[in-house]
């Protein structure tokens, strides 16, 4: 009994002492590992750098040893090691009857894995972006993430932003896309390139420029907004297929698998929709003025045909008078005369009036 008693607690005490060494900041020989992460186990510890006041800065590139091994939280997958080199290691599904990553009975009782003596767990710098706002902000924005951590995840969310992406002429996209992705081969993502995250970037966005520039452009400005709406769509889902052209060539270059990929925001920029909301309402302002032309036109036409009406009408009402009481009258030179008399005697400015050539006066009493 006494024997059991003691074995109990030299097991407790190991335990106890296990879990310290794998809690503490810079693990050694045991490890107490986050879900769904995967570490790498170095033969030399890598170290942080910090600024004079002691703010982290970045991650020392010039030491640490070989990755002698990957442990990981993943849960359903194994990691095929069987290449010898190490960024070929890769994380596959488990297969029928087969059983997790062999990690021992403490890592069921206690949660602990044990790697070794003269073994370190390499630090990580891991740089992402996601599109969210922090507590005290109303507006979300895209946000940028940089972790210092032995303990990086393996499957995660990375947002692209993309602004003003180009069809061939004049259309312009504004985009966001949400990608969730797998750090399938955890020794590429970390050692092949200096930022995964940001090869990963700049890859997805020669894609959707090539892909979105070879756009004709010319539906989007002819068509009604209906249409228009019905080609974005349409475009956007042929942009998320598209995807599969190019996850091969992410992950042999990365590491990191494209496991899916989400369009949320895809619209045309501000200076495209300012651009085609003016066709519409140039084709108004333009039936308008035809409109207003054309009254005006109604209107002068209206207006030269009642001045040729009134001058006709005036015309003919003198016509007539010379007609039927000028020609007539002169056929009389008596009835001359007394017309001639009478306009004097009417006229109120002539006060004299003196016929004939023997110049005599005849006084109108004027």
């Amino acid at each position: 009994m006494l024997g059991l008693v003691i074995a109990s607690a030299v097991f407790v005490g190991l335990a106890v002492f296990l879990r310290w060494l794998g809690d503490r900041e810079n693990p050694t020989l045991a490890v107490v590992q986050a879900a769904n992460t995967a570490a790498l186990v170095l033969l030399k510890p890598n170290t942080l750098e910090k600024d004079k006041d002691g703010k982290i800065t970045g991650v020392s590139g010039t030491n640490g040893g070989d990755v002698v091994d990957v442990i990981h939280t993943f849960s359903g997958r194994i990691i095929d090691k069987s290449d010898p080199d190490n960024k070929k290691w890769k994380f596959r599904p488990l297969k029928k009857g087969e059983r997790g990553e062999p990690r021992g009975i403490l890592h069921r009782l206690i949660g602990v894995q044990i790697i070794g003596i003269f073994r370190y767990l390499r630090i990580n710098e891991v740089r992402t972006h996601r599109w969210g706002r922090k507590g005290d902000e109303d507006q979300y924005h895209m946000m940028s993430k940089t972790q210092y951590t032995r303990f990086p995840w393996v499957t995660g969310q990375h947002d692209i932003e993309l602004k003003k992406v180009e069809t061939r002429k004049i259309i312009k996209f504004d985009m966001r896309f949400n990608l969730t992705v797998e750090e399938t081969y955890p020794v590429r993502v970390r050692l092949q390139v200096a930022d995964s995250y940001v090869v990963l970037t700049n890859f997805v966005s020669q894609h959707v420029i090539q892909h979105i520039g070879s756009v004709d452009p010319q539906e989007f400005i002819t068509g009604t907004d209906a249409a228009r709406e019905k080609l974005k769509t349409d475009l956007k889902k042929e942009l998320v297929e598209s995807f599969k052209d190019i996850r091969t060539l992410v992950e042999e270059e990365t590491g990191i698998t494209i496991r899916e990929v989400n369009l949320p925001d895809f619209d045309f920029d501000d200076q495209t929709r300012e651009l085609l909301e003016k066709q519409p309402r140039a084709e108004i302002e333009g039936q308008a003025d035809i409109i207003t032309a054309q009254k005006g036109a109604v209107a002068a036409k209206v207006r030269g045909e009642g001045v040729r009406d009134e001058r006709r009408a005036e015309y003919e009402a003198e016509k007539f008078r010379v007609d039927n009481v000028l020609l007539p009258m002169a056929a009389n030179e008596r009835t001359v005369q007394v017309k001639e008399a009478d306009a004097y005697e009417n006229n109120e400015t002539v006060t004299t009036y003196a016929p004939g050539s023997d110049r005599t006066m005849i006084n109108l009493g004027k």
